[in-house]
């Protein structure tokens, strides 16, 4: 009897689990599911930036890559510190899970990165935007670049007289 019970519970964890992958499948799959989790991923991302980060379209593959136009990033004082027409990226799902961001291609087109010093001695927009490490030990993230383009770029830098 134990062991008929065990069987009925397992076949119904696997089904489950078969039909919550199978949605979430499915899901990111639509534009509706990517917005879903960009939204979350925007907020994760608002929360650790000094600034504010949006993004227009989504397209593309989570399991790939994707693409994303209109990225804004705004400094506490709502300027532009970068704005990206278009940005292309390629990845491979199992580095992301092992915690490492390796990115076999990187297209950028049309980035604009606006820094700006609002007085003498005062930090860049850019250092109230990024957060700070607090310097606390452990392994860093692996962060590898392959294949980067980067199409019509521009920098601006203001700074006092």
């Amino acid at each position: 009897m134990r062991r008929s019970a065990f069987v009925w519970i397992l076949i119904v964890l696997c089904w489950l689990g078969g039909t919550v992958l199978g949605v979430a499948g499915a899901a990111l799959r639509t534009d509706e599911g990517r917005r879903i989790v960009v939204d979350w991923a925007l907020g994760v991302a608002n929360g650790a930036l000094g600034g504010t980060m949006s993004v227009g379209q989504v397209g593309g593959s989570f399991l790939r890559g994707l693409e994303v136009s209109d990225v804004v990033i705004r400094d506490t004082a709502g300027v532009d510190l970068l704005t990206v027409d278009r940005v292309g990226l390629r990845y491979g799902l199992s580095d992301l899970l092992r915690g490492r961001i390796v990115l076999g291609r990187l297209s950028v087109t049309r980035p604009h990165i606006n820094l700006v010093q609002w007085g003498r001695g005062a930090p860049l927009n850019l250092d109230e935007v990024l957060p700070k490490g607090d310097g606390g030990g452990g392994p860093s993230a692996l962060v590898a670049f392959n294949d980067v383009q980067i199409v019509d770029g521009t920098l601006t830098v203001r700074t006092p007289a």
